[in-house]
């Protein structure tokens, strides 16, 4: 991957980490792939399919598809975007409990769970929307899991 930094011609430090303009946006960045891994991630275990990712948004075919716009539309930015991290907060039913140095999310009617640090992302919220997203796609880990077990025990 290339990374352009808009004060690259400016900067005349050897190692881009050496400079603190240089490694803030190198962490940002890498933030950014984080979150939507983690976007990629879930919305997969949500049944898209054909996920790619295009100028920092992703794109994708959803499980019901999305006729009207070519079989494409945009995954939501779960990690990112309060709307779209209440909508996981109420289809899942995920209780949030705040502790002083970070978050736990977790679902009552199964055994997951996600705790997430606070000093571990950039801000409060942040680390909230990730540790709700964590738990959703522990959830459904679990549920695929506990499916797959029911079904060798019937058969």
């Amino acid at each position: 991957m290339n990374i352009i930094l808009s004060h690259a011609p400016m900067c005349n430090r050897k190692f881009p980490t050496s400079c603190a303009l240089c490694q803030a946006r190198l962490e940002a960045l890498d933030e950014a792939m984080r979150y939507n891994a983690n976007n990629a991630e879930l919305a997969h275990k949500l049944g898209w399919t054909n996920i790619v990712e295009l100028g920092g948004s992703l794109l994708g075919c959803p499980a019901g598809g999305a006729p009207n716009s070519r079989d494409q539309a945009k995954i939501p930015d779960w990690c990112g975007d309060w709307q779209a991290a209440g909508d996981l907060i109420a289809q899942y039913q995920v209780c949030v409990r705040i502790w002083p140095d970070g978050v736990k999310a977790r679902i009552d009617r199964v055994p997951v769970s996600h705790y997430s640090k606070f000093a571990n992302h950039r801000d409060r919220a942040t680390s909230i929307r990730y540790a709700i997203v964590r738990t959703v796609m522990l959830h459904l880990e679990f549920a695929n899991t506990r499916d797959a077990s029911e079904m060798e025990q019937t058969s």
